[in-house]
């Protein structure tokens, strides 16, 4: 005979759904999830589930999860055209600030960071195991880079990719991660800024007040949980991530060199900030960690495609590494044992 503890209703628990999607991604086996589920929602999971339990709940949790490869890519302009209104400033769309602030106070909050995504250049599949390993987390903060901008390149091109497949492709990414996760956050990288940059060398200096936006900030528009800090760095809690435009050969140094730019240096004090302990460094398309005394420094690594630059006849650039980094706050202090990068 079964009791009320052998049946588990598992559609009435989705975050813990979530977690089961989390733990399939890690490889763990079903007695070990079991083990996992019981430990951690006690009050949910009464007695240990049995395997055929946890397979079953699996399968339920992977029918009814999002993935990225069932949206169809872009042909002409269809998510653009979806969302045209707001990006274009005819309807708005305001921003859930208390949504924000009660992640923001949360006693303890999960914070998945990515970066340098360079759209159209995506490595998707790199991406969704990026996401399928943190379906629980509270924040999404993209470290800059989003867009190529191929186009506004003032390098050589090696081929054809016109701006309207970026644009499209990019708010189809952004329309993804905002059904998926609480809040997105997106800085501003170097490619991001490309194309303000071909503007700004294109037009007179006192025109420049017509086109104040960067592109990002108007594909960012038509989500209530998504925005976009017109800057190269961010700070949650005793984090910063950042997009800051500095290389090394020598592994880890551009994360340790982003953390004396804003303690040794005093930006920190400067603008205010609350101590950091933690520095994620975009750009470098690295994986790397590196400790000293009671801070943690963080390069993020990729999820683009090897792009065509960094193998040639120069011979300057390390192999770019696909990656991601994972942190764990309880207010607002980041646990060291918790957070930690990932190299896919």
């Amino acid at each position: 005979m079964y009791n009320e503890y052998d049946i588990i209703r598992w559609s009435q628990y989705p975050e813990i759904l979530k977690r089961l999607l989390e733990l399939e991604a890690a490889r763990y086996t079903q007695p070990e999830m079991a083990h996992i589920l019981k430990d951690e929602y006690p009050e949910q999971v009464k007695r240990l589930p049995t395997r055929d339990q946890v397979k079953n709940a699996v399968a339920y949790a992977r029918v009814r999860a999002e993935y990225i490869k069932d949206r169809p890519r872009a042909q002409i302009m269809p998510y653009y055209d979806k969302y045209r209104d707001a990006i274009e400033g005819v309807t708005t769309v305001e921003k859930d600030y208390a949504l924000l602030e009660s992640i923001l106070t949360k006693p303890k909050r999960k914070v998945l960071v990515i970066s340098d995504i360079h759209v159209p250049f995506t490595d998707e599949e790199k991406l969704q195991k990026a996401i399928d390993l943190n379906r629980t987390a509270d924040m999404v903060i993209i470290g800059g880079d989003v867009m190529d901008m191929y186009g506004c390149s003032r390098h050589r091109k090696r081929k054809s990719v016109p701006h309207e497949v970026e644009v499209d492709n990019t708010v189809r990414l952004i329309e993804y991660l905002a059904q998926l996760f609480p809040w997105v956050r997106i800085i501003k990288g170097n490619h991001d800024a490309r194309a303000m940059k071909k503007i700004q060398d294109s037009i007179p200096a006192d025109l420049l007040y017509l086109v104040d936006n960067e592109p990002l900030e108007l594909l960012v528009r038509p989500f209530e949980n998504v925005d976009y800090i017109n800057d190269w760095w961010t700070q949650i809690g005793d984090a910063i991530v950042a997009h800051a435009e500095r290389s090394s050969s020598i592994e880890g140094r551009p994360a340790t060199l982003l953390g004396d730019f804003f303690t040794n240096k005093g930006w920190a004090k400067r603008l205010g900030l609350l101590p950091p302990r933690v520095f994620v460094q975009a750009h470098t398309h690295q994986v790397s960690t590196v400790y000293r005394e009671d801070t943690k420094y963080f390069e993020c690594g990729c999820l683009a495609q090897v792009m065509e630059y960094t193998f040639d006849s120069t011979a300057f650039m390390r192999p770019p590494m696909n990656g991601f980094v994972s942190l764990v706050q309880y207010n607002d202090r980041t646990d060291f044992n918790q957070s930690r990068e990932y190299v896919l």
